[in-house]
């Protein structure tokens, strides 16, 4: 709370030795001086805003920072880690996959989308692709790759998943809940 002016005339005096300076303190000098304090007060609280928000952008750009020295140090170990590999299968370079064994390649239509893959006792694979228009339910010759039967989905129909119950090859769609039985 402001001191009246009488007081602070007062006190002046008083700091002086009680001599009168000349100096008189009026009733504009009180409201200089209050103008003075409160601008001194907001500039005091604008610093500290600043320096809370410069803190959290230092926290922020941090935080940053150690992800990606993370995802950095990640990249360096998994590529330390495969560099033996073969760069276009999962082969280890030893004939195994993942700690399989590879006992034999087949063709395949490179541009299937395969969903649904499965070998059947007849000797043939019979498969499920999928894209919106692209989708069908095949039967391939697995030495081949000829595709011995092929039946195509509406355009409306994503195929998926394939499996087959008694005699019969349950197909899967997509978002239409639909199952087609061949």
């Amino acid at each position: 709370m402001p001191m009246p002016v009488r007081n602070l005339n007062e006190n002046l005096q008083k700091r002086h030795g009680g001599k009168r300076t000349g100096t008189r303190i009026t009733a504009d000098t009180d409201t200089s001086i209050r103008s003075r304090r409160m601008k001194a007060a907001e500039a005091s609280r604008r610093s500290k805003s600043q320096s809370e928000s410069q803190g959290r952008l230092i926290w922020v750009l941090g935080v940053i920072a150690l992800v990606a020295l993370a995802v950095l140090l990640g990249t360096i170990i998994l590529k330390d880690e495969y560099k033996n590999k073969p760069a276009n299968s999962g082969e280890s370079g030893d004939g195994t996959a993942g700690g399989l064994e590879i006992i034999a390649e087949y063709p395949h239509d490179p541009e299937a989308f395969t969903q649904g893959l499965l070998f059947h006792s007849d000797g043939h694979l019979y498969e499920s692709t999928g894209l919106y228009g692209q989708s069908t339910i095949r039967k391939v010759n697995p030495i081949s790759g000829d595709i011995i039967m092929q039946q195509s989905l509406d355009s409306i129909y994503f195929g998926e998943g394939l499996e087959l119950v008694g005699d019969k090859l349950i197909q899967l769609t997509w978002r239409r809940r639909t199952a087609f039985c061949v």
